[in-house]
């Protein structure tokens, strides 16, 4: 329908056709992000060179030939350092012998060498186990200022000897390596399956019968959470991988766990071998508060970008919104970049990738010229809408869509919002402009 007097003609169609263009928009980047979903699921795992379990079965815990009464097996869990790597502890075997020569095997040795940052950016974690003497590893952790506790593993002669054979074995040049998985195959897990090989697996049916109720989200917070730049990435990276409930025998891919574990099994209790007076637990505020502190800070940020009529102000808001901006569209693109061609498979459908992805380099070129928010609020209407039927389908089938991501709902929608309204605010004064020339004309 249009209305021609004097020359100048007012198209009703334009409303629709924007419509119909936003929908499409919206279709547009649910498919292809359901393309990423896709493409990030098919990913298959690298074959680990020294599967655990696999390599354990080919050992006989049950019938020793030697008496090894002298030998005491202790695993030794180290708490937490300083560097990142180390936030989660550390689990170690060590092998007392009547003559004094205790040895500590560690499954958490790397090398900086041979193309370790390339490995690891694609996924493939290669790590090694290696036999040194307990005085060298202790003063190590004593220099790092990291708590120690050992506990007695209850292991008859047989059991020792299994265990002692399968270490040699495996400390060997051909079988020190393998495929190290944050959750599924790391320091702690290592030592757990040759617990849990040397009882025959009861230690399994045992541990596998509790039920933890947290997540592997939810248990890694505790040691993740102390330090916020970090949390908020690992957060944003991890899929729905991290948050199925687990149990204990699960939960034991941290040494904390792992030690409270064997000591509950055998009814033992861990002895303290050096403390650490300086570094405590954290206990300080879990990272969804943070996130919702964060959120109320962006929300004042944003509106002031979108609303003030102060040019002062609105301008350095947006030079800090620009930078908030350009560190979400370079954490989305290596995001995107996980999900399609790495073996991070914690990384697999993320549904983050829908509302914060590469597309914010627009957001970050419009707030660093400091240019209307005409774009903005296009593209923060887009995103909100896809948030909305996101969050639905969370709602209608929380079984299938488990990721625990409400946090990144909250930070995103305190930036997106403030853009929208103004850009919806914008578009009803023009129409009510362009409905007052319609009348005018008439």
């Amino acid at each position: 329908m249009s209305i021609n007097n004097g020359g100048v003609e007012i198209n009703g169609s334009n409303g629709y056709s924007y419509g119909m263009r936003k929908l499409f928009s919206i279709l547009l980047i649910l498919l292809s992000t359901g393309t990423i979903f896709a493409a990030s699921f098919s990913q298959e795992r690298l074959e680990n060179p020294f599967p655990s379990e696999e390599n354990l079965l080919e050992f006989d815990f049950k019938s020793g030939k030697n008496d090894l009464g002298g030998y005491t097996v202790h695993l030794v869990t180290i708490d937490t350092g300083d560097e990142v790597y180390t936030y989660f502890g550390h689990s170690s075997l060590e092998v007392e012998d009547p003559a004094g020569d205790d040895v500590f095997f560690d499954y958490g040795y790397f090398s900086f060498d041979d193309g370790f940052y390339l490995d690891f950016a694609f996924g493939r974690l290669y790590y090694m186990v290696s036999a040194s003497p307990s005085f060298h590893r202790m003063a190590e952790f004593e220099n790092e200022g990291r708590t120690v506790r050992e506990v007695a593993l209850e292991l008859d002669d047989a059991q020792k000897e299994g265990i002692i054979n399968f270490l040699n074995y495996n400390i060997r040049e051909d079988n020190r390596t393998y495929l190290y998985h944050y959750y599924d195959d790391n320091c702690a897990t290592r030592v757990r399956d040759i617990i849990n090989a040397a009882t025959d697996g009861e230690f399994r049916a045992w541990a596998e019968a509790i039920q933890t109720g947290w997540t592997k989200r939810e248990s890694a917070s505790a040691y993740l959470d102390k330090d916020l730049f970090f949390s908020f990435v690992i957060n944003y990276l991890e899929g729905p991988y991290v948050d199925k409930p687990m149990n204990l025998y699960q939960a034991m891919y941290l040494p904390e766990v792992l030690e409270t574990a064997v000591n509950r099994y055998q009814g033992t209790e861990s002895t303290v071998l050096m403390t650490d007076a300086y570094r405590t637990k954290y206990a300080g505020m879990p990272f969804f508060a943070k996130a919702a502190l964060l959120s109320l800070l962006l929300l004042l940020l944003s509106s002031v970008s979108a609303f003030s009529k102060n040019r002062l102000a609105g301008r350095i808001c947006d030079i800090l919104m620009a930078a908030f901006f350009l560190f979400m569209t370079i954490l989305s693109a290596v995001l995107l970049f996980m999900m399609l061609f790495t073996d991070h498979d914690v990384t697999y459908m993320n549904a983050n990738i829908l509302f914060i992805n590469p597309a914010l380099v627009v957001f970050f070129v419009e707030s660093l010229a400091g240019r209307s928010c005409k774009k903005r609020g296009r593209l923060a209407l887009l995103f909100l809408s896809v948030m909305i039927c996101a969050l639905i389908l969370k709602g209608l089938f929380p079984m299938v869509f488990i990721q625990e991501n409400l946090a990144f709902y909250m930070i995103m929608a305190s930036v997106y919002i403030p853009y929208a309204v103004k850009w919806s605010l914008s578009c009803h004064r023009n129409r009510k402009g362009m409905n007052k020339d319609a009348r005018d004309l008439l």
